[in-house]
């Protein structure tokens, strides 16, 4: 392969001849341009730096929300759970005590008809013994007036 020929110089043209120079800004001006601007890039990352604070502040303050949220509903369960169990407690807290009432009112009613029972035996051997003390009686009675009558006969 052929080398590739070097390219023609190409002219440069003459400069042309410069504008006019504009007055250039005295130093100060310099200075006081490029304070500023330090200045407002100071403002400008401060005000970013305040709004990253603030959106940091913001999501710790909703997380810290979601958190005593989370806690509340939390110790409400509990309290419901608690109720639940206090309620629980007290049923069955009842249901023993209609128990012992029922097992004492079963009791009562025992003594009761064991009582009774006591009662009608008692009442039907007082009922043989004044039978039997009547038939006695109304036998010494006619003993008696036969014992008359044998007597008034003689």
């Amino acid at each position: 392969p052929a080398p590739a020929p070097a390219p023609a110089p190409v002219p440069v043209p003459a400069p042309a001849p410069a504008p006019a120079p504009s007055p250039a800004p005295a130093p100060a001006q310099v200075e006081v341009d490029s304070l500023v601007t330090a200045e407002e890039v100071e403002i400008v990352q401060q005000l970013k730096k305040n709004i990253r604070e603030e959106a940091k502040a913001a999501r710790a303050e909703a997380a810290a929300k979601a958190a005593a949220t989370r806690a509340a509903a939390k110790a409400e369960a509990a309290k419901a759970k608690a109720e639940a169990a206090e309620a629980e407690a007290a049923e069955r807290a009842a249901k023993k005590a209609a128990a012992k009432e029922a097992t004492e009112d079963a009791k009562e009613a025992a003594e009761m008809k064991a009582l009774e029972q006591e009662l009608s035996e008692a009442a039907k051997k007082q009922a043989t013994m004044k039978k039997a003390a009547e038939q006695k009686a109304a036998k010494a009675a006619e003993k008696e007036a036969a014992a008359k009558e044998k007597a008034e006969a003689k």
